[in-house]
């Protein structure tokens, strides 16, 4: 562990890891998932020291994409 330069086990992870992906698969199936809100944050990061990628960036393929959803969150759509 001293070498890898970590404070937890593998064995640590390994169960940290197998907790996210339940906590994401009750979310998702769950009415928040739909909405995108309350999305369970990632033991093995809060482990790690890791910030979550939780944020709420978007993406576009065109100007008129990003124009109709800017639109749309201003409301003026």
């Amino acid at each position: 562990m001293a070498l890898a330069n970590t404070k937890y086990s593998f064995d640590t992870l390994l169960l940290a890891s197998i907790l996210d992906g339940v906590n994401l698969r009750n979310w998702a199936m769950s009415e928040d998932a739909i909405s995108g809100i309350n999305r369970p944050q990632s033991m093995v990061n809060k482990l790690i020291g890791k910030e979550d990628d939780n944020s709420e960036e978007m993406t576009f393929d065109s100007k008129e994409e990003f124009e109709d959803m800017r639109g749309k969150l201003l409301g003026r759509r």
